[in-house]
């Protein structure tokens, strides 16, 4: 909910805002807010499973692209936030979105919800998470937490190599992700962010040094 309103509120908004939001009454309070932004005659809500709502968006961005090269002008510069509350992103969806042109983004990795779905033996969620079961040759649950849950997101963030984002992972440190833990020090998930372009990655990290993530009851940052 919050993450719409801070991309309404931002300095330079994009031209266009397309908004998701499966569960109806959590939908109806976005589109009351969005309401009362001078900014929602850009914003369009869709209240769908996102891995059916990205193709709708994808093809409206295919259509716009395409009149820009009739006319000799640039395709569109997108970024896509990627928040599910678990596991429901399907990797396809993904691939769907990393197959435009120019498409940055922003995803939340729920370590947490990879690390108890593999305990609970949910493998199908997982392979459909990850797009492959290969994620099995780098999980080890032997692992010390940080570094079985460094495994599972350069792991995820080396397949998006295949469309051509930059993926720069230090063998000591990983990526430029952001962690948010629990108060018992769990991490509970990751914000990794992929671009096509090496000035996305300078702007990204610029983002991380100052990034103050939220305060929310139970967390400790």
């Amino acid at each position: 909910m919050g993450s719409p309103l801070i991309a309404l509120t931002s300095e330079y908004p994009p031209t266009y805002f397309r908004f998701n939001e499966l569960y109806p009454k959590l939908r109806g309070a976005l589109e009351q807010r969005v309401s009362g932004s001078p900014l929602r005659e850009r914003v369009k809500i869709y209240g769908g499973d996102v891995n059916e709502v990205v193709h709708i968006v994808c093809d409206e961005i295919q259509a716009v692209d395409k009149e820009a090269a009739a006319n000799k002008q640039w395709s569109t510069l997108n970024i896509a936030f990627l928040d599910p509350n678990w596991l429901e992103l399907h990797w396809t969806t993904v691939a769907r979105l990393a197959s435009m042109k120019r498409m940055d983004l922003i995803i939340n990795f729920s370590t947490q919800g990879v690390v108890r779905s593999i305990g609970a033996k949910k493998f199908d969620t997982v392979d459909l998470f990850f797009g492959t079961d290969k994620w099995r040759e780098v999980d080890d649950p032997n692992n010390e937490p940080v570094a079985r849950r460094r495994a599972l997101i350069d792991f995820y963030r080396k397949r998006l190599i295949e469309f051509n984002y930059h993926i720069d992972i230090d063998p000591n440190l990983g990526g430029d992700d952001i962690a948010v833990s629990n108060s018992k020090k769990s991490q509970v998930y990751s914000l990794i962010f992929a671009s096509k372009h090496e000035l996305g990655d300078k702007f990204w990290k610029q983002a991380v040094k100052k990034a103050k993530p939220p305060k929310l009851p139970g967390f400790d940052f």
